[in-house]
């Protein structure tokens, strides 16, 4: 027992602390999502509240994991949030961002007295997902989500195909799809934003006599390769080619979000501002937009009276802070505030066709930048006259406004061909795609003659080309 009373009195001076983790929720306080990890530190809770890095890493825009470690009485003593990046300089596609504040009552630097943020860009850790799935009785979306493919996947898979295949239309006999993409993990957990995945790695359709075969393919050591280093301002640079090196990517991507839904499409309907602009220049006397916002406050929607008119765009519902792409490459043409669309980008694209951004929460170019496919320009927000955060999205055709998804679908696939010095890696990938589709072919092979969906799916590590390329 004497041998024992040094490390009793060492564990005695030792304060225990306890570990636990979450997934934040939108709209949470930090106290409250501190108190469901067990810390409840009322002074940790303002102060880091009030740090802008804290707050945009929480802002709500996606799901972040979120870690605390407190010691006696619910001191908080670290804080780990691990959240989809937005900086310009490193690639959301292949990085996350970690942000760790730690309670040091030596140091004052940093968010404030007692504490100190550090924030990083850190690759994902990736495993390989299979699935195949016969399309016996329905359409190639609804196999995908009998099959549980992920939206996130199903979207890519729409896009990569949408000049082969029609993924609404009723199937014939035999026909049959296999995917192969990323999931990726931060610090060994699943990501909860984007539905967990990456990038569509390979897949095949066959439909109508025909099998669709697409890869991804990045350059070696550039910012789309998984194994690269970031390279700024440069969001990504591979793209899917088909097996026979031709790119696929068309001149307009299908939607300025990378995930979202319509909430509003290009139609008539009751337009929710037309009776409120009516009700705020009746009853108030205060400036139009101040007054339509307060009206907003407390308007059901669509408010009686709301005029039927033609919505010449589309409103994509995402939480504020969520990122804005450009559709296709061009010259940002106008970046500020319009009366009524609040924070605003304009793009021209050449051939005189234009697309516009609006409602934003911020912009991130300027007037005169030229902007490549996919380049962020702002981030989701509600400015102007808004019944809440979303994208509004136009494009315009010599001035006249178009229907963005009919314009992005009939949009031609650029006639990109792999240069030559890329053609030997390309090769090697195409063989490694091949093995992996046949891999996720077998996993529903003996299918039988029942309706419906059959389909199967398997996991493993992401080596080989995906670690070394």
């Amino acid at each position: 027992m004497a041998a024992l009373a040094p490390q009793l009195r060492a564990l005695a001076q030792h304060e225990m602390q306890l570990a636990h983790g979450t997934v934040s929720r939108a709209g949470e306080s930090l106290a409250a999502l501190l108190g469901r990890l067990g810390a409840r530190d009322d002074e940790a809770a303002r102060t880091l509240g009030e740090h802008a890095a804290v707050a945009q890493a929480l802002d709500g825009r996606d799901a972040a994991l979120v870690h605390a470690r407190s010691g006696a009485g619910g001191r908080l003593v670290e804080l780990t949030i691990r959240y989809a990046t937005d900086a310009l300089d490193t690639p959301a596609a292949t990085h996350f961002s970690r942000l760790v504040a730690r309670r040091n009552t030596s140091d004052t630097s940093g968010v404030g007295s007692g504490w100190h943020t550090t924030i990083e860009a850190v690759p994902f850790e990736r495993r390989l997902q299979f699935m195949a799935a016969a399309i016996v009785d329905t359409s190639l979306f609804a196999a995908a989500d009998e099959a549980g493919v992920p939206d996130a996947v199903v979207a890519q898979l729409a896009a990569m195909f949408s000049a082969d295949v029609d993924f609404g239309a009723e199937p014939g006999r035999g026909e049959r799809f296999a995917v192969v993409y990323e999931t990726l993990a931060a610090d060994g957990e699943p990501v909860p934003w984007n539905d967990g995945v990456g990038r569509v790695l390979a897949a095949e359709v066959a439909r109508a006599g025909r099998v669709h075969r697409v890869l991804w393919f990045a350059e070696p050591g550039s910012a789309g390769d998984p194994g690269a280093a970031v390279v700024a301002g440069v969001a990504s640079d591979g793209s899917h080619y088909g097996f026979d090196g031709r790119s696929r990517r068309r001149t307009f991507l299908a939607s300025p979000l990378a995930y979202s839904r319509v909430s509003s499409g290009f139609e008539m309907r009751a337009d929710p501002m037309s009776a409120l602009m009516t009700e705020a220049a009746v009853t108030n006397s205060t400036p139009l937009e101040s007054a339509l916002k307060s009206a907003l406050a407390s308007a059901t929607l669509p408010p009686p009276g709301a005029e039927e008119r033609m919505h010449l765009g589309i409103d994509y519902a995402a939480p504020a802070g969520t990122p804005v792409r450009a559709v296709g490459e061009g010259t940002v043409d106008f970046a500020g505030a319009l009366p009524g669309y609040g924070l605003t980008v304009i793009v021209t694209h050449g051939n005189d066709h234009a697309t516009l951004y609006a409602h934003l929460e911020r912009i991130d170019v300027e007037a005169g930048d030229r902007v490549a496919q996919g380049r962020r320009l702002g981030a989701v927000g509600a400015t102007g006259w808004a019944t809440g955060p979303h994208l509004h999205f136009e494009f315009r055709v010599g001035g006249t406004h178009h229907d963005p998804v009919a314009l992005a679908a009939a949009a031609p696939v650029t006639a990109r061909w792999l240069p030559r010095r890329s053609r030997e890696a390309f090769a090697q990938q195409r063989e490694q795609a091949r093995e992996w589709l046949a891999v996720a072919a077998t996993l529903n092979a003996g299918v039988g003659s029942t309706g419906g969906t059959v389909a199967g799916s398997s996991s493993r590590p992401a080596a080989g080309l995906i670690a070394q390329r």
